[in-house]
């Protein structure tokens, strides 16, 4: 039997590519190429050394590979690569952070980051950044 069509759906921004907005997916998703903007992933999100993202990111279970500058949160694990450059905010109940990995910023560990009032855990740049979408 073949498997479901929506499990094998990957959504990839290439290096290279240049994208400003909003991303809402259902789908595993991979960034290699600049992203400005909140993305919303119900899944796994994975970013490549490649990849340079600003703004607000939020999956289930998320890799960070390359340079992110924002509020991160995982909800159900979090990983920093080796070559992750991360500065901002971290929310996630379990965090893993790669020997050579660079994180600037606060971290904030929770049985369920649902718990944290969306205000408290944006702040005032990131309500900015989601007023320009």
């Amino acid at each position: 039997m073949g498997k479901n069509k929506r499990q094998e759906e990957i959504n990839l921004i290439t290096e290279g590519a240049q994208l400003e907005g909003k991303l809402t997916t259902d789908a595993p998703t991979r960034i290699d190429g600049f992203f400005k903007g909140n993305i919303n992933v119900k899944n796994r999100l994975v970013t490549g050394e490649t990849s340079n993202i600003e703004g607000i990111i939020e999956a289930d279970e998320i890799i960070i590979a390359g340079k992110v500058k924002g509020v991160i949160k995982a909800n159900i694990i979090l990983r920093l690569t080796t070559s992750a450059k991360v500065e901002g905010q971290l929310i996630t109940p379990k965090l893993i952070i790669e020997e050579g990995a660079i994180f600037d910023g606060e971290c904030r560990m929770t049985e369920s980051p649902n718990k944290f009032p969306k205000e408290d855990i944006l702040g005032e740049e990131a309500t900015q950044l989601e007023g320009t979408q």
